[in-house]
């Protein structure tokens, strides 16, 4: 027996015993659990996720693959494709992504808040494809099965769920079953912008990636961010060939439990810092951010010698009602030195509603970002748009997002072109003007409050857009949505443009 961590009077504890098992304990606990583990995947999917890459060998390789599918499309604007503001705001951000060429860091990891149009994957997805490609797949990071909470699943992840669940996001906190009504309680959401929390005695999540572009997908650990009664899970691992189920030692598993003295601030730090937020609000609140009354939150990690493809998640509560079985969001990695690319989608969101929940917030520094990319801002100038409402709400954002992680650079993203329905019917539509207002503040707010831009808004072409992008079945008929290629389209753009930031740091500072 060997005791793995302590936490105060809980110890995580791995056993050790005739059988080929591992099982693990928390003591003290209510609940028993073991865990079951597959044979590894291929010896070449073995040696393919255990070499060193050689991160930064094919930058300009890169580069160059990017432009060449971007001069595809004449109706670019191909000269303002490039970061502003990033030189300065972005300087720590790239010399990480030094130190990881040259090996004196093992990963560096970009964080991607935004809308539906992270939804599917296809953006973020590109840009985790072109950055891993150079400096080394770290592995696909965060998900979440959105599907319960009555979402969309990304494109490239399958995951199935069994049990029953209710859910809450940041645009309504009110639990809900699946295909079913409100309860009338409220749950908090968290670092995806939502909450699962388990009602049945037991449920399961096989979680699937599918395969992606370098033909890579398998994974070695699994991290879940949960509520602090969350019950450790029964680990299965599925070979990918024929589902079978073979055991196999793991290697460790830990036990994290944050509270809020891990956040970057404490309690009182953190109330001033929300009265400082409201001082200027000139009467715009609409709902305050409550910095009490938020639960703890934990990293529950298990770890595997070996790659796998597949995951079974057997969970059981060891009594019905626990109040903190709630799932936050899941890591999945694998051992490589490289970059973490996580995307954070919430259908529908808008700044204030990130805003009135630090939950999101204070789960955000679990993720040790380098780079926050902030990609919001259309759906607040679809409805009701009010510019002094939005500045107020866009700079509590950027504000509450240095307090929490003061490591990070920032990095926004001015929302595309599209329109707007004149009607409820959506029968007449017209140019979103307001676009225009909320892409002025974030340029004019710059260099103020230090971070870079990308114009996306002017790089598709500027005002009436849209309309070149649905000609090219870019877009989706709403004129606000875009298809799977131009999603793909936009991750190309935006990854260009950070290759070539990056590609200008190297040549200034290396002369």
């Amino acid at each position: 027996m060997r005791v793995i961590e302590k936490h105060g009077s809980s110890r995580v504890i791995y056993r050790e015993g005739n059988d080929s098992y591992g099982r693990f304990i928390l003591i003290p606990a209510v609940f028993l659990c073991s865990l079951l583990f597959a044979a590894p995947v291929t010896k070449n999917s073995v040696m393919s996720l255990t070499k060193m890459e050689n991160p930064g060998s094919d930058l300009q390789s890169q580069i160059t693959d990017s432009g060449s599918h971007i001069s595809r499309y004449s109706f670019l604007n191909r000269n303002e494709m490039v970061l502003d503001n990033d030189q300065e705001t972005l300087y720590r951000f790239y010399r990480k992504l030094d130190s990881l060429r040259e090996g004196k860091k093992s990963t560096v990891t970009v964080v991607q808040i935004g809308d539906s149009h992270l939804e599917t994957g296809q953006l973020p997805g590109m840009v985790r494809r072109r950055l891993q490609t150079i400096f080394g797949n770290a592995g696909r990071g965060l998900i979440y099965p959105y599907r319960i909470a009555e979402g969309y699943d990304p494109l490239d992840m399958r995951i199935m769920s069994s049990g029953e669940w209710s859910y809450a996001d940041i645009r309504n906190t009110k639990t809900r079953i699946l295909f079913g009504g409100s309860s009338g309680k409220e749950l908090s959401p968290g670092l995806c912008g939502y909450c699962l929390r388990l009602e049945s005695p037991k449920a399961e999540l096989t979680i699937t990636p599918r395969t992606n572009e370098n033909g890579e997908s398998s994974f070695n650990r699994v991290t879940l961010i949960s509520g602090e009664d969350f019950p450790l899970p029964e680990y299965r691992v599925v070979h990918s060939d024929d589902s079978r189920e073979a055991p196999v030692m793991c290697q460790e598993v830990r036990l994290d439990k944050f509270t809020y003295s891990d956040s970057a601030l404490n309690s009182s730090q953190e109330h001033r810092m929300i009265t400082e937020l409201e001082k200027d609000a000139d009467g715009l609140k609409t709902q305050g951010a409550e910095s009490s009354g938020i639960p703890p939150y934990r990293l529950l990690e298990a770890e595997w010698n070996n790659p796998v493809s597949s995951v079974k998640l057997d969970i059981r509560k060891s009594r019905m009602g626990e109040s903190g079985a709630s799932l936050y969001g899941i890591i999945l990695a694998n051992e490589n030195s490289g970059l973490f690319y996580h995307a954070i989608p919430v259908n529908g969101s808008f700044f204030d509603q990130f805003n009135k929940h630090l939950l999101f917030f204070r789960q955000l520094p679990a993720l040790h970002p380098d780079l926050v990319i902030v990609s919001l801002g259309t759906n607040d100038s679809m409805i009701d748009f009010r510019a002094e409402n939005f500045y107020y709400q866009f700079r509590r954002f950027i504000q509450t997002i240095r307090h929490y992680v003061p490591g990070a650079d920032i990095l926004v993203t001015v929302p595309p072109d599209g329109f707007k329905s004149r009607n409820p019917g959506r029968k007449q539509k017209s140019e979103n003007t307001d676009l225009q207002y909320v892409r002025r503040f974030i340029l004019g707010q710059a260099r103020a409050w230090d971070y870079a831009v990308w114009d996306l808004y002017k790089v598709m072409g500027g005002a009436e857009s849209m309309q070149s992008w649905h000609e090219m079945k870019l877009s989706q008929n709403d004129m606000i949505h875009f298809t799977g290629e131009g999603y793909t389209l936009q991750g190309e753009m935006l990854s260009y443009a950070l290759l070539k930031g990056y590609q200008a740091h190297v040549a200034s500072n290396n002369p």
